[in-house]
């Protein structure tokens, strides 16, 4: 009895807090992952495409560098499986296609953003997702957070999850002509309202966690983003590997315009219009660049790509003389969350929407990529969540934030 009891008993130990599909695409690093290291993934080679373009034939040593991993005499080379690659000289079928070889490495070669694949041979594995485990709920401060567990056989646990800000939008504190405590939005509007002006019934949460900009006068110079300027965040292990969600590029307009031979503007005496040749080529650079992962690195599902950037102008944030900030900035997003308007995040509710996550190594150089839907019939509470300090100690000490001034509508 004890042991037919055993089987329900496991499968009530895994919760299926929502409904979620889609797809995963991963490309393992053949020098620095561990899930290829610990032979993670069964037969790896034989379910993989794989991509080298980084090591070859070695004519000094008559044998192959270390660590190749494309074809050799035991594979047919013409199989689609294999993207670049080198030839044993003495190897006269692989010989007969070395050109059709070297021009997959020269297309790889070619990537200007996503340049992984040049830095190293690539196990690229994908499947549809098959969740034996979701975990849907609200924590201590309020956001939601997904979790969504997947089997890769031999053992491995493939999970992702993601979590995002209910009613993200930026404020400061500031005073009104009259000398009141008042709070405003940064920049005068809600973010997500602007994200989310052309997302047709979503809204969009971008996963800007970790996102930095670049200072246009040292390349050696990064600004962060505050916590509160971030949106949400995912992160994932794929068997032995950890991974945390790209977090987008921002492009200083500027920079863009030089490398476009097209005048700067003066954001002292800013005038808008010679923005408008980095608005217009922005966002066809952008496609061209996601078409690196789904045209190269083959990101798709069937033969519809299953990868593509969201660009964000900032043209409507008030232009003004402070380093700080987006206006002057173009924002590149490979990462996000969409929920149908109108949800209410609130216990017992039910939730909806979308994803797209592009994810790199923490500690290696493989890269992953999940996209899909997900519905949460019944959102839940975290039962183990702690309370937000901030929030405590204002309680606590009697100190509102900005005095106790209402939000903005």
């Amino acid at each position: 009895m004890k042991r037919m009891l055993l089987a329900p008993l496991l499968v009530g130990c895994a919760p299926q807090d929502a409904e979620v599909s889609g797809n995963w695409f991963s490309w393992l690093a053949a020098s620095s992952s561990a899930t290829v290291a610990e032979e993670g993934i069964e037969d790896i080679r034989n379910k993989s495409t794989i991509f080298e373009c980084k090591r070859g034939w070695d004519a000094d040593e008559e044998t192959w560098e270390e660590g190749y991993i494309g074809p050799t005499q035991d594979d047919d080379p013409t199989d689609e499986r294999f993207v670049g690659g080198d030839c044993d000289p003495d190897d006269s079928e692989c010989t007969a296609v070395e050109a059709d070889l070297q021009a997959e490495c020269d297309e790889i070669d070619s990537l200007e953003y996503y340049t992984f694949l040049q830095d190293d041979g690539y196990y690229g594995l994908s499947g549809s997702f098959e969740p034996w485990r979701t975990e849907a709920m609200l924590n201590g401060e309020g956001d939601l957070q997904l979790t969504v567990h997947h089997r890769l056989g031999n053992g491995q646990d493939f999970r992702f999850a993601f979590a995002i800000k209910p009613n993200f939008a930026p404020v400061v504190c500031t005073t009104d002509e009259a000398g009141n405590a008042v709070i405003e939005y940064v920049d005068g509007a809600s973010w997500l309202d602007e994200w989310s002006e052309d997302e047709e019934g979503y809204d969009i949460y971008y996963l800007n966690a970790g996102g930095a900009q670049q200072n246009p006068a040292n390349a050696d110079d990064y600004w962060f983003l505050p916590t509160d300027w971030n949106a949400g965040a995912a992160t994932a292990k794929f068997a032995a590997e950890e991974f945390l969600n790209d977090p987008g590029f921002y492009q200083d307009v500027n920079s863009y315009l030089s490398d476009l031979g097209e005048p700067n503007y003066d954001r002292y005496e800013p005038d808008e219009s010679l923005l408008e040749p980095a608005y217009e080529a922005f966002p066809v650079q952008s496609d061209t660049w996601a078409e690196e992962i789904w045209g190269v690195a083959g990101a798709k599902v069937g033969e519809e790509p299953a990868f593509s950037h969201k660009v964000e102008l900032n043209d409507w944030r008030p232009i003004d003389t402070s380093d700080a900030g987006f206006d002057g900035w173009m924002e590149l997003h490979p990462s996000w969350v969409r929920v149908k308007s109108g949800a209410r995040f609130e216990k017992g509710e039910s939730i909806s929407g979308d994803y797209q996550i592009f994810l790199v190594g923490f500690e290696s150089s493989s890269q992953l990529l999940v996209t899909g839907t997900f519905e949460i019939p019944k959102l839940r509470e975290d039962p183990w969540a702690y309370s937000f300090l901030e929030d405590d100690k204002r309680e606590e000490n009697g100190t509102p934030f900005c005095g106790g001034a209402s939000y903005p509508e």
